[in-house]
């Protein structure tokens, strides 16, 4: 799983993130708590690197779901182009997210990447969801 956040900073636990390693970075993964971190920024796009591994190209579907409650007339601050991703056999890509607060306050979402079903799969590989949560 650490291959999708290579160009972000690995947090093994929350614990550590007040460490001066993680305090200043932008964004981090955090481990033990399966939680994506956009730090201390006010508008930042980053990238995940998700990969087909497998001999069979596939279809990636991708969301931003909201957490919580929704309120009426409430923007959406965090944002994904593309929510489908088609992979090649032994290849891999990048899933572009945006995020734009529009005031000073906590926001979180849950992100989720899911293989599309194909007859040529295996059910292991057609069950699989990756869901980490996206703070800001």
């Amino acid at each position: 799983m650490a291959s999708i956040f290579e160009e972000h900073h690995l947090c093994p636990s929350s614990s550590q993130l007040s460490s001066e390693q993680f305090c200043n970075a932008e964004c981090i993964f955090v481990q033990d708590e399966n939680k994506f971190i956009f730090n201390n920024i006010q508008t930042s796009q980053t990238r995940f690197k998700p990969a087909n591994s497998s001999k069979f190209p596939c279809v990636l579907i991708l969301a931003i779901k909201s957490v919580g409650p929704k309120l009426i007339g409430q923007i959406e601050v965090f944002d994904m182009p593309t929510t489908t991703l088609s992979f090649p056999s032994q290849w891999y890509t990048f899933a572009v997210v945006t995020f734009t607060p529009q005031t000073m306050q906590l926001y979180s979402a849950m992100f989720e990447a899911q293989v599309e079903e194909s007859s040529r799969m295996t059910p292991t590989i057609r069950n699989k969801v990756l869901q980490f949560d996206l703070l800001g």
